[in-house]
């Protein structure tokens, strides 16, 4: 499990949007809006496209 922050999550739809559009990972996520994370069960390159999707939405990625 690998997990980065997205600071500028900010609310609910904040967390349905991000959890809507990594469905398309096939694979196990968690979107936390209380620790502002996301943690990604799978190898770098999967965590690469997922960090790349939360970005594509207009979030900040940390870490």
């Amino acid at each position: 499990m690998n997990t980065f922050k997205v600071s500028d999550m900010s609310c609910a739809h904040c967390v349905a949007r991000i959890s809507g559009e990594l469905e398309q990972l096939s694979t196990k996520v968690n979107v936390d809006l209380d620790t502002h994370s996301v943690t990604v069960d799978g190898n770098e390159q999967v965590v690469q496209k997922a960090k790349e999707l939360v970005t594509g939405l207009g979030y900040t990625v940390e870490g």
